[in-house]
């Protein structure tokens, strides 16, 4: 036996190995401050595990932590279980959902999952689960039940070809969780919002509203500063957010990224994301003309698309971080930015897979009749010569009457 085998936790022992196939009587009484009991052959295979309950023996509970705890040390030892199925060495048994999360996120890793977002199936069917017999067998009575796990696996890039593949692949993996931790896993990846859904690689269509600010760079650098700050504050202060809709726009907003010379505005639904940057337009030149800003120009672009999420952590505990997006819906969104062209400011574009989005969806409130205040500027070329059809909202046509009656209240004296 290894000698690492005496830093077991308090409720885990592991008993010497039999001479036979067989479980003693013996073997089986043992102290019951010690519950848990793996046993193993002379060949160093894992044959069963129960525990003892009181004066009772009883099959381990999948759900319990002691019991994952044990297993996570008899893995250690045994590169085999019951009915001959292998175990790698150094397997990893996890408890629930949320310690696969916080394995992933710790490790900075990506669960894998097909196309049709449920998780990866081996091809070999043998490798798909590993069931593991426990209980105990005690003066001619059994007491039996089955155990079954299921790997977990992370993806990697495949060799690289020509063109490159977007195809993810899997790495075999030390990953265990058992049936009911697995079907719950299932049952996260199904909602778009969970933390094991953002772990994974199934992608999420999101809209990103792109601010550009008109010759950024140019500024000096504490005019720079103040102008950041003055994104920042409008978009955070409920005084020029407490209609419905703009109040609705803004409360679908998932994140905000600040791209050096402006901002990028995540949101789940396309027609928050419209009507945030139309909003958002409208209002930077309003207070602009009420000495509320300092005066500068922008541009706004506005894409829909599949994106990845990522956990971007900046500190040393593992909640100290934020979601961050890679893929065609973020990289396209600044392409419709390029499109629009430098020779024009204080405009708000949208790409016309967003229109497509928002022309298919009714959510049944007149603001959110964005049709009339479109229009179709065709197709034009991206900065890699990419042609992209894009539209033009007419902001202030679409919101202007209700900034007006905003605008309007807070220049009221107290």
């Amino acid at each position: 036996m290894d000698a690492d085998a005496t830093n077991a936790p308090e409720h885990v022992k592991l008993v010497g190995m039999s001479q036979q196939d067989s479980i003693s009587d013996q073997e089986c009484s043992l102290p019951a401050e010690s519950p848990y009991r793996a046993f193993a052959d002379a060949r160093g295979i894992l044959t069963e595990v129960w525990k003892r309950d009181g004066d009772e023996l009883v099959v381990p509970d999948l759900l319990s932590r002691d019991y994952i705890d044990f297993l996570n040390w008899a893995a250690r030892f045994h590169n085999k279980v019951a009915d001959g199925f292998q175990l790698p060495k150094n397997a990893i048994f996890l408890l629930n959902a949320g310690e696969v999360a916080d394995h992933f996120k710790n490790q900075v890793k990506v669960i894998l999952v097909e196309s049709n977002g449920g998780l990866v199936v081996p091809a070999n069917p043998s490798d798909s689960a590993l069931t593991l017999r426990q209980g105990c067998e005690i003066r001619n009575s059994s007491l039996y039940g089955n155990a079954t796990f299921h790997p977990i696996y992370e993806a990697i890039i495949e060799p690289l070809t020509s063109p490159p593949q977007e195809t993810l692949v899997a790495r075999d993996s030390p990953l265990w969780v058992s049936e009911p931790v697995y079907k719950e896993l299932i049952a996260e990846l199904a909602k778009e919002g969970s933390e094991v859904r953002s772990l994974s690689s199934a992608t999420v269509d999101r809209t990103f509203v792109y601010v550009d600010v008109s010759e950024f760079s140019k500024r000096p650098a504490g005019h720079q500063l103040l102008i950041l700050n003055a994104l920042i504050g409008v978009t955070n202060d409920n005084t020029w957010w407490n209609n419905g809709a703009s109040a609705e726009s803004r409360a679908d907003r998932e994140a905000s990224l600040c791209i050096g010379d402006g901002y990028i505005f995540v949101f789940r639904t396309p027609i928050h994301g419209a009507y945030f940057g139309a909003y958002f337009a409208g209002l930077i030149e309003r207070l602009i003309s009420i000495n509320k800003l300092p005066e500068f120009h922008f541009r706004i672009g506005i894409h829909t698309g599949p994106v990845y999420r990522f956990w971007d952590q900046w500190g040393a505990a593992s909640d100290q971080g934020r979601w961050n997006y890679i893929g065609q819906g973020i990289i396209e969104g600044e392409r419709v930015l390029t499109a629009i062209g430098k020779d024009k400011d204080d405009v708000v574009y949208i790409s016309g897979e967003t229109r497509k989005k928002i022309m298919g969806t009714d959510t049944g409130r007149e603001q959110h009749d964005i049709s009339p205040w479109l229009q179709n500027h065709g197709r034009q070329a991206d900065k890699h010569g990419q042609p992209r059809r894009v539209y033009e909202i007419n902001h202030s046509g679409w919101i202007g009457h209700t900034l007006d009656m905003i605008i309007s209240v807070a220049k009221r004296p107290e």
